[in-house]
């Protein structure tokens, strides 16, 4: 090289290299946080105005650096889906800083959607399996944001009457059905005579909801699933929420313990029996004692062990109980004498476990569950006698999850209950059941029980979940179950299809054998039948379902279950198993996602429900039957901070049997004859219910507000009729009449 250019090209390099070096690396790094709760948000994007594109996202614990190039000027903001964009926060950076520390923004919540998500990230199976936002169910008006009393909205669901929210699943009773809280099986998940559930809304992360067809990991019922999952509690910061509303407060505290350790506790009680009197409760026929009250708790304990392995301690529990006298003067008490007097009604359900799951490699996860589950259901009516059921069981659950192949997952488990049922009973003879309404308790014999019983079940598990090719994906399962008392096995095959004709277009198809043990009241020698069977139930379901452009999905799904080895009276055996029946229909769902200011859903439903004696040889409709059942529900945010919602629901009155005649007894007694079992329908059902809620909150606290309208415009809902004391008239007990509702939430 000449010698005499190398000073000028080194000048020029360093020149060049000054002019095109790329700014030096300055960062902004802070947290954002909801306005209101501060609650940290994760998934949102942090970024200079005007650059958005270069924005980075927030973690788990709601942090960013965010790289602005450096020194200068700039306004910092934050957005996400759900919440409005925050105020620009201006900062200044100099040149011999290398960054700004401890930024903080608050983003406003658009109406939040309650951290409420149902989801199918626990379990994939799409066949029979509803899938909604669990925000959009806790913004059902009549809900008061409780989830799990909105779901009543959704298709192939309905219940029996306003104050009672038990689901009952495409043509099964509430009694058939299964419910799970946090991965273990609980009491009851509905309060008796309350439209709430046991449930803190504030905890509920998702739930899934299989109305038939459901896999082998399951119970052993013949009507469907509730699976509820409850959030980990907050690892930020100790927080807390309280609520009123109509009815019921609440109470939740959450935060974290030390570094891997976490707690949350709620708790939610009624408050009639403080304000309300007696005598306002009572009429002519019913004085109340004891004003009904109920409450419920849930408390979890978490601690990341390791990387891989994550121990939550759990409880839960409910109660309600009530006290009434029935007057002697009252039609009902002339037509059975027994009932006079005081009673006493009582149930509760107290349960601790404990859930470990690990990744016991990255193909390999477990869940094992033990808990401790007491139940208790008392009666005690002074004449009709008392009955106290009460039991003890150690549940055991240990699912395992094996990734065999990027197509192949199998699924294996067990299931067990041991422990004791405990019976004082002593009741009359006589048994109300829907194959024969014409039921004599007064004249009736007695029955004594005073024995405790073993419980001792198990069921074991296998399902491979097979993506066959792109398109198909198969899901073959069996389960095997025994019962102690009736001292057998059952093999039972499940069996599911998802056919994806198109990115948008899911075919499913579901088949699978289900059995129930009967009510226990049916089994007891001298009271029913110690030689019984199993009920048991086959399930077919065929769906269709195709998602639309923003936001919107319609689904169409048939189903037929096919019941036998009903539990029908019987004599001289008490019981026997000689019933059958079917319940079949067509549910079309449309639902509109929140993707703007509004959302919602159409549901509309066309079922039968019939049961067969297989002895007589006599038909008749389940008395759950309502053919025909529609939900309408829209909600609308408007400035961000204000909710209208409205829910309109129609359906087909349920069957009944009437009073067609009467004799009188031996005593004196004028007695009923009755027409053909569900020959008569009650009128048909609909309402319309509002709801207009609004959220005011600061950087430390959030508070909102909501007012329901139910029945706005008072339809004369009937649930049923009470005949005069000779059965020559009756007049229709009424729903819910047109009736306002409040809550108050605060969260901090």
């Amino acid at each position: 090289m000449n010698k005499r250019f190398l000073f000028p090209a080194v000048i020029v390099s360093v020149i060049a290299s000054m002019a095109f070096a790329e700014p030096s690396d300055v960062i902004v790094r802070g947290k954002v946080f909801e306005e209101g709760t501060g609650k940290p948000l994760e998934g949102m994007t942090v970024f200079v105005l005007k650059r958005r594109k270069e924005g980075v996202i927030t973690d788990t614990e709601g942090k960013f650096a965010l790289n602005v190039g450096g020194p200068g000027e700039y306004s910092i903001a934050a957005a996400g889906k759900g919440y409005a964009r925050s105020t620009p926060l201006k900062i200044t950076i100099n040149a011999a800083s290398t960054g700004v520390e401890d930024v903080v923004l608050f983003l406003e919540a658009v109406w939040p959607m309650k951290e409420v998500i149902v989801t199918a990230e626990r379990n994939k199976d799409k066949t029979a399996k509803i899938e909604a936002s669990g925000g959009e169910l806790a913004s059902v008006p009549g809900s008061m944001g409780d989830p799990l009393r909105g779901m009543q909205a959704l298709p192939g669901i309905t219940t029996s009457s306003d104050t009672n929210n038990e689901p009952v699943m495409r043509g099964s009773g509430p009694e058939n059905n299964a419910y799970y809280v946090d991965f273990l099986p609980v009491g009851y998940l509905f309060h008796f005579g309350d439209a709430s559930s046991v449930v803190n809304a504030r905890l509920v992360h998702d739930f899934n909801i299989y109305t038939s067809s459901f896999g082998p990991e399951f119970a052993d019922v013949t009507g469907g699933i509730v699976d509820v999952k409850l959030r980990n509690p907050r690892t930020d910061k100790i927080a807390g929420a309280f609520g009123i509303i109509t009815g019921g407060a609440d109470l939740l505290l959450e935060g974290p313990v030390s570094g891997d350790k976490s707690f949350s506790l709620a708790g939610r009680r009624t408050y009639a029996d403080f304000f309300a009197s007696r005598a306002d409760m009572s009429d002519s026929n019913v004085t109340v004692l004891d004003v009904p009250r109920s409450y419920d708790y849930q408390g979890k304990f978490l601690w990341k062990i390791s990387q891989n392995h994550t121990l939550a301690l759990q409880t839960s529990g409910a109660g309600d109980r009530t006290k009434v006298t029935f007057s002697s003067d009252s039609d009902f008490v002339k037509h059975e004498p027994i009932f006079a007097g005081d009673f006493n009604y009582a149930q509760s359900y107290h349960t601790l476990g404990a859930v470990l799951t690990s990744e016991i490699s990255p193909n390999v996860n477990n869940k094992l569950g033990v808990s401790f589950l007491e139940t208790n259901a008392e009666q005690q009516l002074a004449l009709f006698g008392h009955s106290n059921i009460d039991s003890r069981l150690v549940i055991i659950r240990d699912h395992a999850s094996l990734a065999t192949s990027a197509t192949n997952e199998v699924l294996l488990g067990i299931d067990s209950e041991t422990g004791t049922l405990n019976l004082d009973l002593d009741i009359p003879v006589a048994t109300e059941t829907i194959w024969n309404p014409a039921t004599d308790f007064t004249s009736s014999g007695r029955y004594f029980n005073h024995r405790r019983y073993t419980v001792d079940d198990w069921g074991t598990f296998i399902k491979d979940r097979w993506k066959v090719f792109d398109q198909l994906t198969l899901s073959i399962g069996e389960r095997t179950s025994y019962e102690k008392y009736f001292d057998k096995y059952l093999i039972e095959p499940r069996l599911s299809a998802e056919y994806s004709v198109t990115d948008t277009t899911l075919l499913t198809a579901g088949w699978g054998k289900y059995h129930q043990f009967p009510q226990i009241e049916m089994v007891l020698e001298g009271l029913g039948n110690p030689d019984l069977d199993f009920e048991k139930a086959d399930h077919y379901t065929l769906g269709w379902e195709r998602r639309l452009p923003d936001g919107w999905s319609v689904r169409i799904e048939e189903y037929y279950k096919r019941l036998y080895n009903l539990v029908i009276p019987h004599l001289p055996e008490n019981f026997i198993n000689g019933g059958s029946g079917q319940a079949y229909g067509t549910e079309l769902f449309i639902k509109k996602d929140r993707t703007g200011p509004w959302w919602g859903w159409v549901s509309i439903g066309h079922s039968k429900t019939k049961r067969h004696n297989d002895i007589t040889g006599e038909d008749f409709v389940y008395s759950y039957d309502q053919p025909n059942i529609i939900n309408v529900v829209y909600n609308r945010v408007v400035a961000g901070k204000w909710l209208f919602s409205a829910l309109w629901t129609y359906r087909s009155g349920a069957p009944f049997t009437p009073v067609v005649n009467t004799y009188t007894d031996g005593s004196g007694r004028i007695r009923p004859v009755y027409g053909a079992l569900g020959s008569e329908r009650l009128p048909d059902y609909h309402s319309l219910t509002l709801n207009i809620g609004v959220i005011l909150w600061d950087k430390k606290q959030k508070v909102s507000f909501s007012v329901g309208l139910l029945n706005v415009y008072n339809r004369k809902n009937v649930s049923g009729y009470d005949y005069n004391a000779d059965y020559t008239a009756r007049k229709p007990i009424e729903e819910f009449p047109f009736t306002t509702g409040f809550g108050v939430q605060v969260e901090y």
